[in-house]
């Protein structure tokens, strides 16, 4: 909650976590009210009820009831006579709940901390599309890429858009490349890039392709190649962009009607200068020549370890240089040649580019280490155009690119017994005595091959519980410690689909480094 309380907040809670709420809630309005039972979720009305009845709760605005209670907070507040609401289904969330939501906004159905997440969430991606509507006149200093409602603004005054790109487009069937434009922009990419082979000229499927993306898709297509043949026939056929035009191209652009993105190259075949002044100079210089077209000029990241820092450089140095020209950003460069978790190199990159006023960032999922960067890069896109427009870091937005790891550490306080067992590890390689399963994941499933009877099945579903519940069924379940020993390889396998990694029975999913583990001898 904002904003200092006249009354407090009445915070009830179990044995367990009455210490640890006090201390989460020091120097905030609140009381915290320790019930007499252990787990504080399963406090029941009758307890709330003769725990409340001698207290005059005239001095509370409102109680606070631990999240995962199912009592009716209408009676509640009906029998007592102050406003009864779910806090947080965990007590580490309570001190950033009643920081940051009103009364109004507590619910008695949902937890808090789920209601506030929602509201922050809705908030900032509110002002992130507040922010991507086209205006009657657009600002100078921006481009209108494509036509009608599927087209897209770019420049300063926008937030940054993505377009990704299907990469190596002669060497997939049309399938394959409809199949990746639609799951592109279905993750968030404003366009579709569609990237053709350096030292190869295919105008032909270019001419093809173009329109079939166009309407498959509904965004604004753009192609990428800096050969003559290709760029015109792009230009033909109604690309909504076209990358990249260098010295040896400026001369078609007269003849081009859609956007062309400009890069510091003097043809195809030269190295582009390393200092960030040349590039700029450059760049400079081809925007010059075509005064009156609509330009987006890249200065091109590089790769971490090849002058990645010296190109950034060019980016921020990009407004003082050519303030008039919306610019473009290739993340892939640097993404899909780290072997780094593309999550947080994508958040990064797009912290940079929002700040030093990008408008387009263009990314891959070339490889599977970078498979998921469109929807990471959308995410990250709505997080930091907020944090800069607001003047404020990006956390606690409602919305967040923590995938392995949390912000706030959750603990459940426990009385364990006195009696202690030593767990023994059985030896590497052992497996249970059984009927074998086979556990494998393909297309995005899980399969366990196994007996039954004289046929064998082949078990499909995408969860452990699925796959468990369907072995019950069919009167398949194991002997016990067959059955640890197959859950054990399915909460892999389920863990192996969300984490989009590739899975092997009886190997661990991750590798010993990851995991902290020293090798063993097995």
């Amino acid at each position: 909650m904002r904003g200092k309380r006249e009354r407090q907040v009445l915070i009830l809670t179990g044995r367990l976590c009455a210490h640890k709420i006090r201390e989460s809630v020091d120097g905030i309005a609140a009381e915290v009210l320790e019930l007499p039972i252990d787990v504080a979720s399963l406090m029941t009305s009758n307890l709330i009820r003769s725990g409340l009845a001698d207290r005059d709760l005239s001095g509370y605005s409102f109680v606070l009831v631990p999240g995962g209670s199912r009592e009716d907070l209408d009676e509640l507040q009906r029998i007592l006579g102050v406003p009864f609401y779910r806090g947080p289904m965990h007590f580490s969330d309570i001190r950033l709940v009643l920081e940051n939501l009103d009364e109004q906004q507590l619910s008695k159905s949902e937890p808090a901390d789920l209601v506030m997440k929602d509201l922050l969430a809705r908030k900032a991606r509110d002002f992130f599309e507040k922010a991507s509507m086209i205006p009657a006149e657009l600002p100078r200093s921006s481009v209108f890429i494509g036509s009608g409602d599927s087209g897209i603004a770019v420049g300063r005054p926008f937030p940054p858009s993505i377009i990704a790109e299907v990469v190596d487009v002669p060497r997939k069937s049309t399938s394959t490349v409809l199949q990746e434009a639609q799951t592109m922009v279905a993750s968030g990419a404003s366009m579709i890039d569609l990237g053709m082979i350096p030292g190869e000229d295919h105008p032909d499927l270019i001419r093809s392709m173009v329109p079939l993306i166009q309407r498959a898709t509904g965004v604004p297509v753009s192609v990428d190649t800096m050969r003559g043949e290709e760029i015109l026939a792009a230009a033909d056929e109604g690309a909504d962009l076209i990358l990249s035009i260098c010295g040896e191209t400026l001369d078609l652009v007269p003849s081009i009607e859609a956007p062309v993105v400009l890069v510091p190259m003097e043809n195809m075949h030269t190295a582009r200068p390393k200092s960030p002044s040349e590039r700029l100079r450059l760049l400079a210089h081809y925007s010059a020549a075509l005064e009156g077209h609509n330009v987006i000029v890249d200065p091109l990241l590089e790769p971490i370890g090849l002058g990645f820092s010296e190109s950034l450089r060019a980016f921020m140095d990009l407004q003082a240089s050519l303030p008039d020209r919306p610019s473009l950003m290739g993340v892939a460069n640097a993404v899909e040649l780290a072997d780094v978790d593309s999550i947080g190199m994508n958040a990064t990159l797009a912290a940079i580019a929002v700040e030093a006023g990008i408008s387009l960032l263009l990314t891959t999922e070339a490889s599977p280490k970078t498979q998921g960067s469109v929807a990471e890069l959308s995410k990250a896109c709505q997080m930091m155009f907020y944090s800069v427009r607001n003047g404020v870091p990006p956390k606690n937005l409602g919305i967040d690119l923590l995938t392995y790891k949390e912000k706030v550490r959750r603990s459940y306080p426990v009385r364990l017994p006195a009696k202690k067992v030593r767990a023994s590890p059985a030896p590497c390689g052992t497996i249970p005595p059984g009927q074998p399963f086979h556990v494998v994941i393909l297309g995005g499933h899980i399969h366990v091959i196994c007996q039954a009877g004289e046929d064998q099945i082949d078990i499909i579903g995408t969860s452990a519980d699925e796959i468990g519940d369907e072995l019950s069924l069919q009167g398949l379940m194991p002997d016990p410690p067959h059955a640890l020993y197959l859950g054990k390889e399915l909460a892999k396998a389920e863990l192996a689909l969300a984490m989009g990694r590739s899975y092997t029975q009886d190997e661990p999913l991750l590798d010993d480094e990851r995991n902290g583990k020293e090798t063993s001898d097995c």
